[in-house]
C-alpha cells in the first residue's frame, strides 16, 4: 500500500511538451489513470497554460470531446453543454448562469513549465515551488536535445532503473561485462527529496568514453530529485555527457519518460552539432530499447527488494519517498 501511496506526493509531475499546448486545443494527459486537460487561456495577456480535471462533474464526459472558447477561456462539455471558466461553471444552455448551482466546479491544478515541459501538481506548497534544472541547462558550453519514450512499466521502477548503477554492464551494449562493478561509491544528500551518488567505473571498449575520451575509467554522478527526476552525469577527462530524465506516471503499467541529453563535445559548429545530435539520438534509442526489454520482465513490489551495496542510490531514493509521504497531509483523491 505504501508503495502506491507515494505516487501521490504533491510535487511537480511532467505531463506534456510545452509546444503541444496550442491555441484552441484541449490536450488530455493522464496521471495515475486520471485524465486532465491542458489548455492555453488566451482571455488575458499574457496567455496562460492552465490544467483542469479532465471529466465533467455532470455525467463524467471527457472534456477532450468538448470545445475551448479562445476569447473567454471557457471550456464547454461536448455531452450536455456545461461550460466552465477556470473550473467554475458559468453557463448551462439555455438557462442563464444565475440559475447554475455554485457547487458545480471542476478542480484546477497548479501549472508551471520550463522551455520544454509542462508540469502539474494538485497542491501548493512553498517548499516545492521549483522544478529542478541541472547547471548544464544554462551553461553555454553544452549542446542539448530532448525526446520522450513510452514504457510499459510503472514510473517508480522506470526511475529506479535509471538510478541502478549495477545493471549497466549486464543490460547495455556499451557496458563492461569484464569489469562490471563500480567503485569508490559515496552518497551525498543534496536537500529535502534530493541526493547524489558518485562512483567510478571502468569504461567499456564500445563506450563513447573509451572511443572519444580515451578514458579507461569514468566518473559517474547519479542524482535523484523527487518525485521522478534523475540526473546521470558521466565525465571522461574533459568530456561530459549528462542525461536528465523525468517520469510521468500515466498508470500503474505505463510511464512517459521525458529526457534531455547535454554534452560539451561535438558542438563546435552547426554541422558537427547536427551530426553529433543524430548519433547520440540513435545511441539513446538503443540504450532505452535495452532498458525497456529488461523492464518488461521486472515485477513490481512486493516482489524483489533485496538490496546490495551497489544499490545505494535506489535505497536513498526509496527512503526519500517514504519521508515525503509522512509529510503529506493531503493526498489527491
Amino acid at each position: 500500500t505504501l508503495w502506491w501511496l507515494v505516487a501521490f506526493v504533491p510535487r511537480w509531475i511532467p505531463v506534456a511538451w510545452k509546444d503541444d499546448v496550442r491555441p484552441g486545443r484541449l490536450l488530455e494527459v493522464s496521471v495515475h489513470n486520471q485524465p486532465y486537460i491542458l489548455y492555453l487561456d488566451e482571455s488575458q495577456f499574457p496567455s496562460t497554460i492552465r490544467a483542469m480535471k479532465g471529466t465533467c462533474p455532470h455525467q463524467g464526459a471527457r472534456f477532450r470531446a468538448g470545445t475551448l472558447d479562445r476569447a473567454t477561456g471557457c471550456i464547454s462539455c461536448g455531452y450536455h453543454g456545461f461550460t466552465f471558466r477556470q473550473g467554475q461553471m458559468v453557463a448551462y444552455e439555455p438557462r442563464p448562469s444565475r440559475l447554475v448551482p455554485q457547487i458545480f466546479k471542476v478542480p484546477m491544478l497548479n501549472v508551471t513549465h520550463d522551455k520544454d515541459l509542462v508540469y502539474i501538481r494538485s497542491h501548493a506548497k512553498s517548499d516545492l515551488d521549483t522544478v529542478f534544472q541541472p547547471p548544464e541547462e544554462v551553461d553555454g558550453a553544452f549542446a542539448r536535445f530532448s525526446d520522450s519514450v513510452v514504457i510499459d512499466q510503472e514510473a517508480v521502477l522506470v526511475t529506479e532503473n535509471v538510478l541502478d548503477m549495477l545493471h549497466v554492464s549486464y543490460v547495455h551494449t556499451f557496458g563492461n561485462r569484464e569489469s562490471p562493478l563500480p567503485s569508490n561509491i559515496r552518497y551525498t544528500p543534496l536537500g529535502p527529496g534530493s541526493g547524489r551518488t558518485t562512483y567510478t567505473y571502468k569504461s567499456g571498449t564500445t563506450s563513447l568514453s573509451a572511443i572519444l575520451g580515451r578514458a579507461t575509467r569514468v566518473t559517474v554522478e547519479n542524482e535523484f530529485h523527487l518525485p521522478s527526476t534523475t540526473v546521470t552525469r558521466v565525465t571522461a577527462g574533459s568530456l561530459v555527457k549528462t542525461v536528465v530524465t523525468r517520469a510521468c506516471p500515466v498508470s500503474p503499467n505505463e510511464t512517459i519518460l521525458f529526457y534531455t541529453l547535454y554534452r560539451n563535445f561535438w558542438s563546435n559548429n552547426v554541422v558537427e552539432t547536427w551530426i553529433g545530435t543524430w548519433i547520440l539520438r540513435l545511441l539513446m534509442k538503443l540504450t532505452l530499447a535495452e532498458d525497456i526489454a529488461i523492464l518488461r520482465h521486472v515485477v513490481p513490489p512486493p516482489n524483489g527488494g533485496f538490496l546490495t551495496p551497489y544499490d545505494e542510490t535506489i535505497k536513498r531514493y526509496r527512503e526519500a519517498r517514504r519521508r515525503d509521504v509522512s509529510n503529506v497531509s493531503e493526498v489527491e483523491s
